[in-house]
């Protein structure tokens, strides 16, 4: 039998005689989900046996020296699609960190993809098949009808339509390394089996964004991939949690110890300031309202003492949450001590000139038989509150304007004077 490799169509693959039993056993089970799923039928056919000469490295003493042997092989033709549950989509995942004897519960949503809150509670058991699974993780999915289920990972792969025949296949293919394919398929679940105590990853945090700056995970990758288009710049720095990592000795080269060494000196230092602040941030996470599943899964880490290295991205940006959150309590006190300051600009239907100011409010507000409405506040040089509806979107907020109106009212709101103008327009 005569094979030119480079013939074969897409959904032909040369199978080792010493893996078809193997590759067969996979397809079938394919077909019998398709089957009970009522899919597309999946079918295969396999070739006569034939035989294939190859040259191979030799290992050992002879390393480095070829020499040509003869492979039994098949061509396995494979036709259908993966067999599919329904049309459902990844939403999130439940992960079990195991501390100690207890497991941390934590569910990470897909961006932009709402998780719903009965998560948190539920059981550990794949609610397609009703098993229990006492495994790290859970899949939430969800379908057309925004009904979502969580399932273990065989289910999952059911549920969106992962196992496609012919990429089942090539796993079988005579070129495949089969010990590179398993590197391949567990290279995204390496993980530590140590777990460091939260106060000292906060501290250490402190030092990095000290040293360093702030840089999440997500914000970085999204520089780089605008970076990528020429829509942006490469980040000037890493993600936090690196540099972290750096100063735990978790780095490889000898730049990646050096910047852990700047950390720890830096957390050395100012050990007892960052302490306070740790509890400071705790504390703000542990009573904070917020019903989120950023906020719920940072009370399940911060309710134990200890914390994965899986975590320390998570763990870190409460720092940033924190922080962010004490600048806008901050910028809110100044504008509303700025703001009973106020006074009325002049008197109803008077055109006022050239004044300059800061836009501190702009939003829509509502839709009416005329249009969008816009609300935009402005807090002039001297102090005074300047208040415009428009209906359109004119104004960003934090720009520094200077601007024209004319005076439609003079009004006091909780307490504040607020001049209410029309017809404004920026120089």
């Amino acid at each position: 039998m005569n094979i030119n490799e480079n013939n074969l169509k897409d959904n032909e693959f040369l199978v080792l005689s010493a893996r078809l039993e193997e590759a067969e056993t996979q397809l079938k089970k394919l077909i019998k989900k398709a089957n009970k799923y009522g899919n597309q039928p999946i079918t295969y056919t396999v070739s006569e046996k034939f035989q294939l000469e190859r040259q191979v490295m030799r290992g050992g003493e002879d390393i480095g020296i070829r020499e040509s042997v003869t492979i039994d092989a098949y061509i396995v033709t494979v036709t259908g699609e993966a067999p599919r549950v329904g049309d459902y989509e990844l939403v999130g995942v439940i992960s079990f960190d195991g501390i100690g004897n207890d497991a941390q519960r934590v569910i990470d949503a897909v961006p932009d993809r709402k998780v719903d809150i009965r998560f948190r509670n539920s059981k550990k058991v794949c609610e397609h098949c009703n098993k229990t699974r006492n495994r790290n993780n859970l899949y939430i999915v969800e379908d057309n009808n925004k009904n979502q289920i969580q399932v273990g990972r065989s289910c999952l792969r059911d549920h969106l339509g992962i196992d496609n025949p012919q990429e089942i296949i090539k796993k079988f293919e005579f070129f495949k390394s089969i010990p590179e394919f398993f590197d391949e398929l567990e290279s995204g679940n390496i993980r530590s089996n140590l777990d460091w105590y939260i106060d000292e990853l906060l501290i250490m945090g402190m030092a990095a964004i000290s040293e360093y700056g702030w840089m999440s995970k997500s914000k970085y990758n999204e520089m780089i991939e605008l970076a990528r288009h020429g829509e942006g710049h490469l980040p000037s720095i890493e993600p936090t949690y690196l540099y972290v990592e750096y100063a735990y000795h978790l780095g490889d080269s000898n730049q990646n110890v050096d910047y852990g060494e700047v950390v720890r000196e830096n957390a050395s230092e100012n050990w007892e300031k960052y302490k306070s602040e740790a509890e400071l941030i705790k504390s703000f996470i542990l009573n904070s309202t917020e019903d989120n599943n950023y906020f719920w899964n940072l009370k399940q880490l911060f309710e134990n003492s200890i914390v994965s290295r899986k975590r320390f991205g998570i763990v870190l940006s409460s720092i940033a949450t924190y922080r962010g959150h004490l600048a806008r309590e901050l910028a809110r006190a100044k504008y509303k001590e700025a703001q009973m300051k106020s006074k009325w600009m002049g008197e109803e239907k008077e055109r006022i000139k050239n004044v300059e100011g800061e836009v501190v409010t702009a939003k829509w507000v509502n839709a009416t038989q005329w249009g969008d409405v816009y609300l935009y506040k402005i807090i002039t040089k001297a102090g005074d509150v300047v208040t415009w509806f428009s209906g359109a979107d004119k104004l960003q907020k934090n720009a520094k304007i200077t601007f024209s109106a004319t005076i439609k009212k003079l009004d006091e709101y909780e307490g504040v004077k607020q001049t209410i103008v029309s017809r404004l327009k920026v120089a």
